[in-house]
Order: C-alpha cells, then structure tokens, then sequence
C-alpha cells in the first residue's frame, strides 16, 4: 500500500517486535496519518514484556495509562510483582513529567471554554489527559466561585510578597536601632549615677 501525500507517495508500518527485532505484528497507515492511530490498532495484541521501546510519536498520556492497565491485568493473572526496573522507570517518569505554570493551565482552561476546539483535541495538543483538564477546570471554576462570593482569602502575589519582605525588613533595622538606642541610653544612666534615686 502506497499513499500519495503533500511530499510524494509515503506511508507508514508500526510494529511489534520480540527482543530481537522480528515483528510479532504490524500495522500499516498512510505517511500523513498520526501515530496515535497505529498506536491505537496494536496496544489491544501487545504481548507481554518488561521493557517497551517507541517512537516519540507514541507518547501520549493515554497510551501510558492504557499500557499500566494491560500490566495490571497480566499481573492479576500472573500474580508477579514489580521489578526494580519497573519502580526506577516509574520514579524517572514521575521526576520528568512536565510542570504546567498556573498560568499556563489558566490558558489550557480557558481554551476549552471557548470551544474551539474540543476538549479531547485539545488534550492531545497539549499533552495531557481528560481528566486532568476537567480537575484544572473545576478548581479554576472553584475558585473563581469562591472569589466572587466574597471569599478574598488568596495566595500574595510575588510583588505582594516583595512588598511585605521589604517593609519586615525595614520594621527590623528600626526595631535594632530602638533597641541600640534603648541600650546606650540605659548604659549611660548607669556610668552617669542614674540608678540613685
């Protein structure tokens, strides 16, 4: 099968393979089409294993999460238990996972309100799963709930917090120089016969 694309005739094969590269399965699609779909076609017939390797194409939050269903099913059935390889990957995928900004979940939120796109769509553009934009919209509409009923509890502003350190910090040096003048003057009662009364 050849597909004609933008850049000529092209396609695609995602595969499986044993340990030494002989394909067990393969899957076939057009040189334009995303990954995901051939993903989507071979995760179901994964055989069992310790270790895959894939294309960055591949990742994506619900193929991980569809690989860990898999192993905990092999594992109910095979009763075997967690490797320190599979604990050291587990750590390294937990220390590299991406960090989102409030600001940037603000801008994710705020782009599934608009509908423009939809919102597993937009889940896919930015690397995350449903459920994570449904918990980031639900706080961001708690929150914005909360602040409109008058609740103004928030967390300072990071000019806010250099405001406050600032005027500690001035509230410190004229609490030393009370103190350092409170002593002089005490010092000096005491060497000019200021203790006869």
């Amino acid at each position: 099968m050849v597909i004609r694309t933008k850049g000529g005739m092209n396609t695609k094969l995602h595969a499986v393979t044993d340990t030494i590269g002989r394909p067990i399965r393969f899957f076939m699609t057009a040189g334009q089409v995303s990954d995901y779909i051939g993903a989507r076609a071979l995760v179901s017939n994964l055989p069992a294993a310790e270790w895959l390797l894939g294309d960055r194409g591949y990742d994506a939050d619900w193929f991980r999460e569809a690989l860990v269903t898999m192993e905990w099913k092999m594992r109910q059935t095979s009763g075997t238990r967690k490797s320190p390889g599979e604990k050291i990957v587990k750590e390294i995928k937990r220390a590299t996972r991406k960090q989102y900004s409030s600001e940037e979940k603000i801008r994710i939120v705020l782009d599934g309100l608009r509908g423009e796109d939809s919102i597993a769509e937009l889940c896919r553009r930015e690397g995350i799963s449903q459920g994570v934009y449904y918990k980031w919209s639900k706080d961001f509409m708690e929150a914005g709930k909360k602040r409109l009923s008058g609740d103004t509890a928030r967390a300072a502003t990071t000019d806010e917090v250099k405001d406050l350190r600032r005027e500690a910090r001035d509230l410190k040096e004229v609490v030393a120089e009370q103190t350092l003048e409170l002593r002089i003057l005490k010092k000096n009662m005491l060497e000019g016969g200021g203790d006869q009364e």
